[in-house]
């Protein structure tokens, strides 16, 4: 017994070390097939090879380079430590590294399933910081791969030692090294002649493995297929819709609340440095008395963009899968489960311009397919004052029956295209300067004359009368439909003789002087921001007054900034973006506020998800957004709008164009600087987030 406990003893210290020399040979081994096989999740994760020389490329790659990490891992750290001169402690130690070898493996495969980026310092503080158990990124796993592991190497440290008593190397082993080393080979000198040739199908493969390139921003993206969208692509081409998952997981909400109504007051061409006391003095006092987000900004250039921005608060790459596959967004649908009645309304100036008019009706209908709605939950006013009665007799009907929540939105584009009109209408400024005041754009914006009234037309009557209850009597859905047009007209005549005493900004374009039409189309915008002001505390005041904004949020914000601003140099116009956010809460427990925290539309989203309808889900697990009224915000807002990549932030911009390219934005300045890699992973972990 004492002789085999200490039969280690009987070897001289050159005996033991060429025993774990050689025993190490055969451990490294057996790991370099476990290495290999881990390897495989590399190849699952990497960028679509799309065709057979780039496929070959990444199994041969992850055979090489995975054997080769292992002899390299035997090289540095195990061969160095068979010196010890003692076997037994040397097996243990050995088992000890591989064990650490290998978890650490598996928490880099992790990382790159879940964000495509390899275990570097870079990352770390990321991992740490961005945890989250709603979007995967944990490592529960471990607590049963470990174990695996530990039980693995164990084996192998057994089989291993029996091997050293058998004088014999099979044919297989031999094989098998022939066929990693010639991996290995292969890999490199397919790498070399891609690079050469530049065939990008192969390079943008060679950072899916760790340790193998170092990784930058242009083999990030790449990696990512924002360089050249072949990850979309590819998946394009079978049912779009089946490469997301929306929602992440099942949506919850809490039945013991109340929904709340909600009004969005969308000012389409409204940047916030456009806000004035002299031009917008009611919205002014709205800010000052409702919660206002200071650092709101448009992701896209588009006005469609970001109403789909808004509406599901999710990046543009999805659209096309949400919309293929008539996906709802969560809050929209919920609400559909809650029974809420929902209507846009869209106003817009009337135009001479038929080419215009045509333009309109395309931009309406594309509008009403990001805004999820059906044609009838749509109607058009000819102009702000029409949108306004007419939203003020849906409230009234909705509240005069209590029973249905409503969501409504009044989209008012009554600020934009002053540039389209005063350039298709060269004699404008002429025709003030000559007193030729006749069918101008600024009569029709301006009070005094010929008050319009949306009841003269019986037709738009059956839109809202359709809606009533179906267990009500005709008796009481008539009398309810009366009442609520009785209220609206009352509300018309207030509007109407408020609006005559609007300031009237046609003398100042008479007095100017001027014929540039920028010019002119500036002082339209004035004169029609001020008429939409005023237009807009009426209709709050007398919503208020009647006792119609019980349990109602109300949101005013824009989907367009300014496009007459002072253009930038900036792919990214920090100045036209940036529009106002105000939110008057229906608790109106959280008013008189500002929150300097970077916003976005998406938050629009995750806000009407946990305010409104009261989805106790968390909002990561169905959008990008997040829930206002929690005060949260972000550290850098993302913007996948055309051929770049753009990461918002406090005072700048950074730039990934599709070329490869990056710079800084700031102040209306390009800057040549190196951007920040941790903004990038984080961002594009977000923006893959419901990528399968």
């Amino acid at each position: 017994m004492s002789d085999g406990k200490h039969s280690l003893k009987r070897f001289s210290y050159k005996e033991q070390v060429s025993r774990s020399i050689t025993w190490g040979h055969y451990f490294i081994f057996v790991n370099m097939l476990l290495s290999c096989l881990l390897g495989l999740s590399y190849v699952y994760a990497a960028p679509p090879a799309t065709d057979f020389l780039s496929f070959v490329y990444l199994v041969v790659t992850s055979l090489g380079h995975m054997s080769f990490l292992a002899v390299v891992f035997y090289m540095v750290l195990l061969f160095p430590l068979a010196f010890i001169g003692n076997f037994r402690y040397y097996r243990v130690i050995a088992v000890i590294l591989a064990v650490i070898g290998h978890t650490a493996l598996l928490f880099d495969i992790k990382i790159y399933l879940a964000v495509k980026v390899h275990l570097s310092m870079t990352a770390l503080n990321l991992i740490v910081r961005e945890l989250d158990f709603s979007t995967g990124l944990n490592y529960n796993f471990l607590f049963i791969a470990v174990p695996i592991v530990i039980g693995l190497e164990l084996f192998f440290a057994k089989i291993t030692t029996h091997s050293l008593y058998r004088d014999h190397h099979p044919y297989a082993v031999r094989s098998i090294l022939i066929t990693l080393i010639s991996c290995f080979i292969c890999s490199h000198i397919l790498h070399i002649w891609a690079d050469a040739t530049k065939y990008e199908r192969i390079t943008l493969l060679r950072s899916s493995f760790p340790m193998h390139y170092p990784m930058t921003a242009r083999s990030f993206l790449s990696s990512h297929g924002w360089l050249n969208n072949e990850v979309f692509d590819a998946n394009a081409a079978a049912n779009i819709a089946d490469y997301m998952e929306y929602p992440l997981g099942k949506i919850t909400v809490d039945e013991e609340q109340k929904p709340k109504n909600v009004i969005t007051i969308s000012l389409n061409g409204l940047s916030y440095n456009d806000l004035t006391q002299e031009n917008s003095k009611n919205l002014m006092d709205f800010k000052s008395y409702a919660q206002s987000f200071e650092n709101h900004y448009l992701l896209y250039k588009n006005e469609i963009d970001n109403v789909y921005s808004m509406n599901f608060g999710l990046p543009l790459q999805y659209r096309r899968a949400l919309y293929s596959g008539n996906i709802l967004p969560v809050p929209f649908e919920t609400m559909y489960r809650q029974d809420y009645v929902r209507r846009l309304i869209l106003s817009d100036a009337s135009f001479s311009d038929p080419n215009l008019i045509a333009n309109k009706r395309h931009y309406y209908s594309s509008l009403l397919e990001a805004s999820a709605l059906a044609p009838s939950q749509m109607s058009h006013a000819s102009n702000v004052r029409e949108m306004f009665i007419e939203a003020f007799r849906q409230i009234s009907l909705y509240n005069s029956f209590d029973k249905r929540p409503y969501e409504l939105t009044l989209v008012i584009n009554d600020l934009r295209d002053f540039k389209e009109q005063a350039a298709s209408r060269a004699q404008f400024a002429k025709n003030y300067k000559a007193g030729a005041n006749n069918n101008s754009d600024l009569q029709s914006l301006s009070t005094d004359k010929n008050s319009v009234t949306i009841f003269e037309d019986d037709a738009t009557l059956p839109l809202i009368a359709a809606e009533l209850p179906n267990d009500e009597s005709e008796e009481q859905r008539a009398n309810v439909n009366a009442m609520a047009q009785a209220r609206a007209q009352e509300f018309a005549s207030i509007i109407n003789s408020s609006a005559k005493a609007l300031i009237d900004k046609e003398k100042d374009v008479q007095s100017s002087g001027e014929d540039d039409p920028m010019v002119a189309a500036r002082l339209m915008y004035e004169s029609s921001l001020h008429h939409v002001d005023a237009l807009f505390a009426v209709f709050l005041r007398e919503l208020s007054l009647a006792g119609l904004l019980k349990d109602t949020m109300i949101i005013v914000t824009a989907c367009e900034g300014n496009q007459m601003l002072k253009p930038s140099s900036e792919v990214f116009d920090r100045g036209v973006q940036h529009v106002p956010l105000m939110i008057l809460w229906a608790d109106r427990e959280k008013q008189n506020t500002a929150v300097q925290a970077l916003t976005s539309h998406q938050d629009i989203c995750a806000t009407y998800g946990a305010t409104a309808v009261n989805i106790t889900t968390p909002e990561g697990n169905y959008t990008l957004g997040r829930n206002l009224n929690s005060g949260a915000g972000h550290r850098i807002l993302i913007s996948d709008s055309g051929d770049s990549l753009i990461l918002i932030g406090d005072k700048h911009n950074t730039v990934f164009s599709s070329d490869g390219s990056s710079f800084v934005e700031r102040d209306g300045r390009i800057l040549q600087a190196r951007p920040e890699l941790e903004s990038l992973i984080e961002s594009t972990r977000d923006l893959n987030r419901f990528v399968r």
